[in-house]
């Protein structure tokens, strides 16, 4: 048997979904609306669970620290990370 969550559940839910984006980037201001539409789009997708929706934002962040770094290093001379640029998994 399924239970309906509660409004007050729900609401702890999305509190916890949106310190854990805040915690992954450096601040809200030094976000674009890209990232903000993406973040808003996980938190919103109520189709996945609340797990579902932080391991997205944990890799969509890991992601993006992914393509910074190696941006960093392009323009540094330092060698890119190995697995960067190379396409679709």
């Amino acid at each position: 048997m399924t239970s309906t969550p509660r409004s007050g559940n729900l609401s702890a839910i999305a509190d916890w979904l949106q310190a854990l984006a805040v915690g992954l980037r450096p601040a809200t201001s030094s976000m674009d609306d890209t990232q903000r539409s993406v973040l808003a789009a996980f938190s919103a997708d109520h189709d996945l669970t609340v797990e579902q929706r932080a391991a997205l934002v944990e890799l969509y962040a890991a992601f993006r620290e992914i393509n910074r770094a190696g941006r960093q290093a392009a323009t540094s001379g330092k060698p890119r990370h190995r697995t960067e640029g190379r396409g679709s998994i």
